[in-house]
């Protein structure tokens, strides 16, 4: 998920200077006003953008993070079977090479093993998300036996939202803070 937060400034005029010693002139106010969300998904887009533009948009923003993160889990939870034409077949029998870690798999380990026969074994790999109903063929190439099992969607979803190391994190920590 990709966000970006926009706000409404207001100028404060309350504060005054203190000539004594240092102070923090603060004047204005950031009301967040909208925010946009883009869900890509690595085949497509998942949907079109969310826009927000209206009260409470902190509010908001967690409320439709959290509902559209528990129904990517749904499909990420959903694990379909290998579907291969026979040309996967094919290919999967005249390439040695692991198209994960891009080494030969007959003539030794991948990166990732521990030094078990079984992670050498040449294995078919597939994309889980992809339900074979709706295509042709599911087959991603062949692969090291533990390549195929490290190679595996996170167990959650990232959220880059713009700017939030600097400005927006202030935005809707309270937020964050509400539900814990």
């Amino acid at each position: 998920m990709y966000a970006d937060f926009e706000c409404l400034t207001t100028k404060i005029d309350t504060c005054q200077p203190d000539e004594n010693g240092s102070y923090m002139q603060k004047y204005q106010k950031h009301e967040p006003m909208s925010f946009s969300l883009y869900i890509k998904y690595k085949h497509d887009d998942y949907k079109p953008p969310i826009t927000y533009r209206g009260l409470n948009a902190t509010k908001v923003f967690y409320d439709t993070v959290k509902s559209e993160a528990l129904k990517i889990k749904k499909i990420y939870d959903k694990k379909h079977a290998i579907k291969m034409t026979a040309e996967d077949e094919k290919h999967f029998q005249r390439t040695n090479t692991c198209h994960i870690c891009e080494l030969n798999i007959k003539s030794g380990p991948s990166p990732c093993s521990v030094g078990k026969n079984k992670d050498f074994e040449k294995v078919r790999d597939h994309d889980h998300l992809i339900d074979p109903s709706k295509c042709e063929s599911n087959y991603r190439g062949p692969a090291h036996s533990l390549c195929n099992l490290m190679y595996q969607n996170p167990s959650f979803v990232p959220v880059f939202i713009h700017n939030l190391s600097g400005y927006d994190s202030h935005l809707f920590i309270k937020e964050l803070g509400r539900e814990f």
